[in-house]
């Protein structure tokens, strides 16, 4: 099996995936207390979910409006490298434009919204699991200590 563009397009669609969804869990534990306290004051699990999917789906238009951007950038930059390497190893072509069409610029731009949306679906149901009782207790646990600890 031949490494070529499409695998390597799909190593970096699963490495973005993985990316994604390490930082909302990270941002899911960072947040356990603002989840908590919100959960307490009756915001239901479905919505805490769906404010995580709505910040990823946010960040995934900014970040994929700024990908499709600065891979046509990186792309014409690196353009004659690419050539060279292409004619070296693999064939005798040259590459005369860098062609960005507006289906292009639409497939980069959803495709970078579901894989933000897809990489958060987890973090995003974990989220809505937390429960105030256990953040709350967690805090409470935490001044006893220091209290008594006091003297």
């Amino acid at each position: 099996m031949k490494f070529g563009f499409s695998q390597s397009q799909l190593l970096a669609f699963i490495v973005g995936i993985f990316l994604i969804y390490n930082t909302m869990s990270i941002a899911v534990v960072q947040r356990r207390r603002e989840i908590g306290i919100l959960r307490s004051l009756g915001t239901t699990p479905a919505e805490m979910r769906n404010l995580f999917l709505l910040e990823a789906v946010l960040l995934g238009a900014v970040g994929s409006g700024a990908g499709v951007f600065a891979g046509y950038w990186v792309a014409r930059i690196l353009l004659p490298v690419m050539e060279q390497i292409l004619q070296t190893f693999l064939m005798r072509t040259s590459v005369e434009h860098l062609a960005l069409t507006g289906e292009s610029i639409v497939l980069g731009f959803l495709a970078g919204l579901l894989f933000a949306f897809v990489a958060t679906l987890i973090p995003a149901v974990q989220a809505g699991k937390v429960t105030p009782m256990v953040v709350l207790r967690k805090d409470t646990a935490t001044r006893a200590t220091r209290f008594t600890s006091d003297g």
